[in-house]
């Protein structure tokens, strides 16, 4: 064979396998949203109370009691590297707000109820870049699909 031909059967060979790899690419994203039904957790948010100081084990347990006791909270994390506590709820029964005022605030320890700001509202998913080229693959592909 002459290295002109060689050179062809390897580029033809390279673009095969990238024209295969984007359609695998294609159908596994078509196959993971068709007919997407709701979110097994749609309701369950998680919210965060960071704690000015490190909290003792009798404190940890008076502010978990406290969120315990509140409707909707599922689970309740302290972590005490960081000195915050994390807890997630049914939205559907409380707020986040009126969580931490009646359960962080009433156990009389400083602490600050953690906000996402402005900016990391306005990215959406933190997972997926909307604006890259999976995003934008996926909506268009979940617009076809559906």
């Amino acid at each position: 064979m002459k290295t002109r031909q060689k050179i062809k059967w390897l580029l033809l060979g390279i673009f095969g396998l990238a024209a295969l790899l984007f359609l695998t690419l294609v159908i596994h994203i078509a196959v993971m949203v068709y007919h997407k039904g709701p979110l097994p957790f749609e309701y369950i948010q998680m919210a965060r109370a960071d704690f000015i100081q490190p909290l003792d084990s009798n404190q940890v347990k008076q502010v978990s009691n406290n969120l315990k006791s509140q409707k909707g909270v599922k689970t309740i994390y302290y972590n005490p590297t960081e000195s915050n506590i994390v807890y997630t709820f049914d939205n559907r029964e409380n707020t986040a707000q009126n969580i931490y005022n009646h359960a962080i605030n009433q156990s009389q320890t400083a602490a600050k109820r953690y906000t996402v700001t402005s900016e990391d509202l306005k990215k959406g998913c933190p997972v997926m870049n909307s604006h890259s080229f999976y995003g934008k693959l996926t909506t268009v592909i979940s617009k076809v699909v559906n």
